[in-house]
């Protein structure tokens, strides 16, 4: 390398003291020389240049076995340094050279840190974090937090399915109920005629559902017949006036066919065959307090049945219309207003 740009090495060569040169000869090596400057230039104008910056040494400084795997580069306050791939030093100790991309854990916290600019370590981490020698990667506590609030959302996740299910499996007994309760015709004995399936009757302290077509209801006796269920076990939750005469469990509905005002609990088959009517809720209900309503006659499309929140909304308005034939729905109180839950019907 040293003979790269021009060498005179050779003695015979060379000019000699007390020696006449030539013209020709000053000439050339003149000439070898300006050669190798502006080889110089040209490697110089193809090189990388630095700013000369005073009291600022750009010297790598690092022994071949710090060298190894590295590739020279820039730190953060721009000077010339090895830089790596991210390394891993495992947990930081002090008193230790650290190189620009060098990746450590402090041993008392967890968290990952990365190295900044190249230094030796102090006694302390916080100092070389103060210092900004090293930046914080991850936060364990970020992660930590972060585990948590995915765990929690898992855990509401699975309570809303829970009680979504619930709820569809609520709705489902409701409308079978709300269903049985509308074609309920009363008591067995005070029929006559034809009824069709599913009619449900009283009869025995027992309430029955019809499975078969009838063209006289009185040849076929209910808890005798094979054309009637029993429909006395209830399931789900039950709630409202209980008779337990007979040993039968009923849940009792009562007709209406004109205006009424209800109180809570009520499960009123509103039959408007005669005519639409208001029916009218409690005036100073309790947060949970219900009443169930049911098309008994199939004609609400006809003659719409108002229900009437007596100084409450409900949902959102003074009144509910019900319009949907062999419709059922019952409205809850929530502390601030009546809202219709379970509604369904025949369109």
């Amino acid at each position: 390398m040293a003979d790269r740009y021009y060498s005179n090495a050779d003695p015979g060569q060379r000019f000699q003291p007390a020696a006449t040169a030539e013209a020709g000869q000053v000439n050339g090596k003149l000439d070898e020389i300006t050669t190798g400057f502006q080889e110089v230039a040209i490697d110089t104008d193809r090189s990388l240049k630095l700013p000369s910056v005073i009291g600022t040494s750009q010297e790598i400084n690092a022994t071949p076995l710090q060298r190894r795997r590295m590739v020279v580069g820039f730190d953060a306050d721009g000077n010339l340094t090895l830089l790596q791939g991210f390394g891993w030093r495992g947990d930081w100790v002090t008193a230790t050279e650290y190189f620009v991309n060098d990746v450590f854990r402090d041993p008392a916290t967890k968290n990952i840190y990365v190295t900044i600019t190249r230094h030796t370590s102090d006694a302390s981490l916080s100092t070389d974090i103060t210092a900004g020698r090293v930046e914080l990667a991850i936060s364990v506590e970020d992660i930590e937090a972060a585990k948590q609030a995915a765990q929690d959302a898992r855990d509401l996740s699975l309570q809303y399915r829970d009680e979504s299910r619930t709820a569809r499996d609520t709705s489902i007994e409701a409308k079978e109920s709300a269903l049985s309760a509308a074609n309920f015709k009363g008591l067995w004995l005070s029929l006559d005629g034809s009824l069709a399936k599913p009619a449900s009757v009283k009869h025995s302290g027992q309430f029955w559902e019809l499975l078969n077509d009838l063209a006289d209801v009185t040849t076929s006796e209910p808890g005798v017949s094979g054309d009637w269920t029993s429909k006395t076990t209830l399931t789900g939750n039950a709630t409202g006036p209980i008779n337990m005469s007979g040993f039968a469990l009923n849940i009792q509905w009562g007709t209406k066919t004109t205006t009424y005002t209800a109180v809570a609990g009520d499960r009123l088959l509103a039959d408007t065959s005669a005519g639409a009517f208001t029916i009218t809720l409690p005036a100073t209900p309790a947060s949970g307090d219900e009443v169930w309503f049911a098309d008994s006659g199939a004609n609400w499309a006809t003659n719409n049945l108002t229900v009437s929140g007596n100084g409450k909304n409900v949902d959102g308005a003074a009144t509910f219309a019900a319009d949907v034939n062999q419709g059922h729905f019952a409205a809850v109180y929530n502390g601030v207003q009546w809202v219709i839950r379970l509604a369904g019907g025949v369109a």
